[in-house]
Formats: C-alpha cells, structure tokens, sequence
C-alpha cells in the first residue's frame, strides 16, 4: 500500500463530499471545461497549413463540479479594475496530480508554461454557457482552488 499524506487523505475526503451536490440534488448545473487549444499555425490566430485545421481543442472536465457564480458587485468594485461586470468565480476546483482524472494542477491554474502556440480557456455548459479567459486564480487554499473568468470574446452569447 502506498504511503499517503494527511492532506491526500483530506482531498479525496473533499473530493467525495463535493460529489453530494453534484449527483443526488443537481445543485451544480454548470459543467467546466479545461480547454488546450493548439494552433497549426504556431501561434494564436495564424493560418494554418493547406488541408489542416487552424487549431486542435482538447478538453478536460473539473470534477467534481465546481461552483460557479458572478461576481458580486461588491466583489467587483473592490477590485480595483481587474474584474468586470459578468465575469464569475469558480470555487471548490479539486486540486489533483496530473494522472488523477478531472482535477488540475498548479501549473495548469497558473497557465505557467504554455508553449507558444498554445492556449488555455474555460468552456462552461450548463446553467451558464460560454467561453471565458482567466483573471485571476487563489491556489493557497490547501483543500480546493478558485478561479475568476472572464467571458472571451469568441464566445457564444450567456444564457
């Protein structure tokens, strides 16, 4: 049997108390996805060779689900112009080792180290719907990450 850390043992405990909302009562509506968007071109926006797409997505979903809400007014104007009208907060995201399924890293929610050519947005699904760039991520909480998104402006229209 491996050795496991009181914090492990703590973040698979979260992992399953956040799956309570999600599954029996569907309070969590809102699906988020962590898209990798690779572009043939090798870089945002560039053609892309004869007979090749412009860009290739890969998604990942945060599971369980996170909470997704706007921003507060509040919120917003205690912010000192980083975030705007509609962005949103994305709470309780579960913090995972990259072989685990559905949780991120540090380094994705930093978006440390994307390669040229490369990008990284959020797609939700669900009770919101849209494409959404980050603003800003909280990685200090030792139990879940939260993230601010805001809307990109290749994205479908809110519902």
């Amino acid at each position: 049997m491996a050795d496991t850390t009181i914090r492990q043992d703590m973040l698979d405990l979260a992992a399953d108390l956040r799956e309570i909302p999600t599954d029996p009562f569907d309070v969590r509506q809102t699906q988020v996805f962590v898209v990798t968007r690779v572009w043939s071109g090798g870089q945002k926006g560039a053609p892309a060779a004869p007979n090749q797409p412009r860009y290739t997505d890969t998604e990942m979903e945060l599971l369980p689900r996170p909470k997704v809400r706007p921003l507060t007014q509040r919120e917003i104007a205690s912010s000192g112009g980083r975030y705007d009208d509609g962005d949103l907060i994305v709470k309780y995201i579960q913090p995972m080792p990259p072989t685990e399924p559905g949780g991120i890293t540090t380094a994705q929610m930093l978006q440390d180290h994307v390669p040229q050519g490369t990008e990284i947005f959020y797609r939700l699904a669900g009770a919101i719907n849209g494409n959404y760039n980050r603003r800003s991520s909280n990685i200090a909480p030792a139990l879940h990450y939260e993230l601010v998104i805001g809307q990109r402006r290749d994205s479908p229209a809110k519902t």
